[in-house]
């Protein structure tokens, strides 16, 4: 009896053997070459898993090969990086269980591409607050169609060319349709206002 479950025990560790033995992993492999198909050695090849968001990094052999292993199944977006090369992208590629995924990436020389830009002035609108703000140097005072030997040469003269800007039944400065008491004036970092009158100064020079 203690034959016979032995026997037994032995038959089904070699049954199950195969099975749990069996790797259920996959791996993604391929070639990176130029449109004349000419390899490219040391080009940066990257997977990423769309499903748990891992990278996987890895960078190509003089023959321009490259291999990732030990995946696990699912999808995979794969790109690729070269020096003086355009990047290569496949957005999303299915990888079986026990498969080997063959992607030969052809990578194409990179186009000039004109770069745009920004400057960090503080913007006219400010979506933040609500707060609309704007800002003159002297130079571009200078080149205002604006008549500096009239009667007055206050630089505040110069505020009715901006955006938004109107003068009230008073002849003061609104902006926005705000009162004249709601709105500040700087010249060179100094507040013009007029406390008395809650309202800008004249600042004539």
């Amino acid at each position: 009896m203690r034959r016979a479950l032995v026997a037994i025990v032995v038959a089904l560790l070699f049954t199950g053997w195969p099975v749990t033995g069996q790797s259920t992993f996959g791996s993604i492999v391929g070639v990176v070459h130029d449109a004349s198909l000419g390899f490219i050695a040391g080009a940066s090849v990257q997977i990423r898993s769309l499903e748990d968001n891992s990278v996987h990094s890895t960078t190509a052999g003089a023959d321009g090969s490259f291999e990732f292993v030990n995946l696990k199944p699912g999808k995979y977006a794969l790109s690729a990086q070269a020096a003086g090369f355009a990047e290569f992208q496949v957005p999303s590629a299915d990888l079986n269980a026990r498969q080997m995924l063959r992607i030969d990436v052809t990578m194409t020389l990179e186009t000039q591409v004109q770069k745009v830009e920004v400057s960090d002035r503080v913007a006219v609108i400010n979506t933040e607050n609500g707060i609309i703000g704007d800002s003159k140097g002297t130079q571009e005072i200078g080149q205002l169609p604006m008549n500096f030997r009239a009667v007055s040469t206050s630089p505040l003269a110069a505020l009715q060319s901006s955006a938004n800007v109107q003068q009230d039944s008073q002849g003061n400065i609104a902006l926005g349709g705000a009162t004249a008491n709601m709105v500040g004036y700087s010249v060179d970092g100094i507040s013009t206002t007029n406390i008395f009158l809650s309202a800008a100064g004249a600042c004539d020079s």
